[in-house]
């Protein structure tokens, strides 16, 4: 029976997160440009801030999954969002989302997190079953953002 795994990104392995990443942002025609990678790096170099593997199916690299760390009164505390979650399209449909989610949960749960958030798209259809289906809930509120820079 094929296995999901799960490595820390690093030096080494860089190239592959990377090419899943053009891969991603490519798919949702985002821009991968430098600043983004500079916050890979930096992410990478602070685990304060977050942690970035890659997905193996059968010893294979099959996708990545950035995780960021926050805090929050309202969370009671320590909390996580699943920044970026990528499967190759010739691993979808494995059960590897699914197994990645729970990997990440009980991370989270190790390292005292109280709760896990995620964003997706709306027209994700596929996703939003998923994360339903594992527990996680929608808000009546809109996600917002102001640029600081």
């Amino acid at each position: 029976m094929p296995t999901v795994t799960f490595q820390l990104v690093t030096l080494d392995t860089l190239n592959t997160l990377i090419e899943f990443m053009r891969q991603f942002y490519a798919h949702f025609n985002y821009a991968l440009d430098e600043s983004k990678l500079a916050a890979v790096e930096q992410l990478l170099q602070r685990p304060d801030y977050g942690r970035i593997w890659l997905i193996y199916y059968d010893q294979q690299p099959a996708g990545y999954i950035i995780l960021t760390f926050g805090y929050s009164i309202e969370m009671h505390g320590r909390d996580a969002l699943i920044d970026e979650l990528f499967i190759d399209g010739q691993y979808r449909g494995k059960k590897i989302g699914e197994q990645t989610i729970k990997f990440i949960e009980e991370t989270c749960k190790q390292m005292g997190m109280h709760a896990l958030h995620l964003e997706v798209e709306h027209e994700n259809i596929g996703a939003h079953r998923l994360y339903r289906r594992l527990g996680f809930e929608e808000h009546e509120r809109h996600f917002m953002t102001r640029w600081l820079e």
